[in-house]
């Protein structure tokens, strides 16, 4: 008998003040079960936009790095499509953590999927970010037990990471 080899995806809410990912491990029947969330939250530096943005960038590559390079064998990222807001500064730095993501996932031979905001609220049923929390804790019960999740305010980054992880793995979008 072989053993079966695990399959790891990683959910993926991208952002720059707020970044949220799951490590999800793809069961045979294409379930998933949360094995790891971490959220990178950064907070105005006060130094300019320059500084501000290169601290930010700091602390979003040690989080994404850490999951990335993991000991487990990550087979795909998904990330929530990114959609330009109308705000410049604000599309920038989404934009900015959305392509830093995809990067560092291209450089490690991972591929990327991405899943529209819209799509996720389709198949899941859900319009707000509590009814996002609500599907995430119904769902996967197990995400309620690890650290990330006991703090509230990141909970809507963690709960966005793992529905685009269980539309894509759930719609077949993963090969």
């Amino acid at each position: 008998m072989t053993a079966r080899v695990r399959d790891y995806i990683v959910g993926c809410d991208p952002g720059f003040a707020h970044l949220g990912l799951v490590v999800c491990e793809r069961l045979p029947d294409n379930k998933l079960s949360v094995v790891r969330a971490l959220v990178a939250v950064t907070d105005p530096t006060g130094l300019g936009f320059v500084e501000d943005c290169l601290q930010r960038i700091q602390v979003l590559t040690t989080l994404v790095t850490e999951v990335i390079t993991s000991s487990c064998d990550i087979r795909y990222l998904v990330i929530e499509a990114f959609s330009p807001p109308r705000n410049s500064g604000t599309a920038f730095r989404i934009g900015f953590g959305y392509g830093m993501v995809v990067g560092m996932a291209t450089a490690e031979d991972i591929p990327t999927v991405a899943v529209r905001p819209q799509a996720v609220r389709k198949a899941l049923g859900y319009e707000s970010k509590l009814e996002a929390i609500r599907w995430a804790e119904t769902n996967y019960p197990e995400i309620t037990t690890l650290a990330a999740w006991k703090k509230k305010s990141t909970r809507e980054h963690l709960a966005d990471a793992l529905a685009v992880a269980h539309v894509a793995a759930s719609q077949g979008r993963l090969p």
